[in-house]
């Protein structure tokens, strides 16, 4: 049976937590084919285990990206991200040439303050009219237009559910 899920739960010899196999990570050595650790466990492990040689893993990661395999991944993967949203591309574009042209000048954080500063659209059809955040609160913003979004479509959802139920 090496390779293959037993139905029934098991637990992590870390935690103790129980939980289907899918919680677990493959491993075809063991008898039942996952890993005696859960994968929160597992993640854990291996953040400790980077973070105590840090430099070594950052030299690394460093090298590898030069790479000509990783170059062209790289580059594949921001033109299919830059073919999503074309509006967003362009106005990344020009905040950037406006920073380097000197057209646009950083602000503050409207938060808090942090001189390190991301800029948000909220409208990609005015590329220069940009809001100037730093990664935290430009991150929260984020998630809660997310956040946002979700509770509008569980609710329009709920309101066709009415409609078609008589």
């Amino acid at each position: 049976m090496v390779g293959q899920s037993i139905a029934s739960n098991k637990t992590c010899n870390k935690c103790g937590h129980s939980g289907p196999p899918d919680d677990f990570h493959r491993d075809k050595r063991t008898a039942d084919g996952r890993t005696q650790t859960c994968k929160k466990c597992n993640c854990e492990r291996a953040r400790r285990a980077r973070n105590l040689r840090i430099e070594y893993w950052r030299s690394h990661d460093r090298e590898r990206s030069k790479t000509p395999r990783r170059k062209q991944q790289n580059k594949m993967a921001l033109l299919r991200k830059r073919s999503y949203n074309p509006a967003r591309a362009k106005a990344h574009w020009t905040v950037a040439n406006a920073l380097r042209s000197g057209t646009l000048i950083k602000s503050p954080c409207e938060v808090c303050g942090s001189l390190v500063v991301d800029a948000h659209h909220n409208d990609y059809s005015k590329p220069l009219e940009v809001r100037w955040l730093c990664r935290t609160h430009h991150c929260e913003l984020h998630a809660r237009a997310i956040a946002a979004r979700r509770c509008e479509e569980a609710f329009d959802a709920q309101a066709l559910y009415r409609q078609e139920t008589p």
